[in-house]
């Protein structure tokens, strides 16, 4: 005789497993550390993976000529992890940003740069670390300007909830308000996809409508 108790508590284990299984997680403090600090392109090779999901990621800014990159920083023999930011005005030769300075998420002028993270399916933040410009955690209270396809509005630390931003494939990262002026960089990054996953929500359907069948003969 078929346990539907059984096969429903196993299906419940196989969605919450799919969705552990696909979480993701991505330190890019330790990435530039790893691989090297400069621009991502280059020193990815233009993504990088965790769980079955990608990531590349991508720059722009307001106010000049779009001669941005996205930026690893490792700040080698500090002790302290930067993460990922922006060159606003492009690397020099040797690979740094052309402004050593200039390798965080900033405010320019009476512009802003801003960084893109794309990735490989929708997903979720479940997880945030930013970092000021001289690579301390932001502390509560800063805030940045934070977007994706679902939703735009400041991200205060220690404040806002990511669950409000809904899911995405691209996420938008921008500096915050001139009240906090707190220049930044993206430390690390936790993501996850769908909750549950459709291929688990039909088998548990499914399930569902086997045992009211059961019930009606009985």
């Amino acid at each position: 005789m078929i346990n539907f108790k059984t096969l429903s508590l196993a299906a419940a284990v196989t969605v919450v497993g799919a969705v552990s299984a696909n979480a993701a997680v991505f330190d890019f403090g330790d990435i530039a550390e790893t691989l090297g600090e400069g621009a991502w392109d280059t020193v990815t090779g233009g993504s990088v993976s965790d769980a079955g999901i990608s990531v590349s990621a991508s720059s722009s800014n307001s106010d000049l000529v779009d001669i941005s990159v996205a930026y690893l920083d490792d700040n080698s023999g500090s002790g302290r992890e930067a993460g990922l930011g922006v060159c606003s005005t492009g690397i020099n030769i040797s690979g740094d940003c052309v402004v050593a300075s200039d390798d965080n998420i900033a405010e320019i002028d009476s512009g802003y740069e801003t960084l893109y993270l794309n990735f490989s399916t929708s997903v979720m933040l479940t997880d945030l670390l930013l970092r000021d410009d001289d690579h301390f955690d932001l502390v509560a209270g800063d805030d940045i300007w934070l977007s994706s396809n679902s939703y735009t509005g400041f991200y205060t630390v220690g404040a806002s909830d990511l669950a409000d931003w809904g899911r995405s494939t691209e996420w938008r990262f921008e500096f915050g308000s001139a009240a906090s002026g707190a220049n930044f960089y993206v430390g690390s990054i936790s993501v996850a996809p769908v909750p549950l996953p459709a291929a688990g929500l039909m088998l548990l359907t499914a399930l569902g409508g086997v045992a009211a069948t059961r019930r009606r003969k009985a």
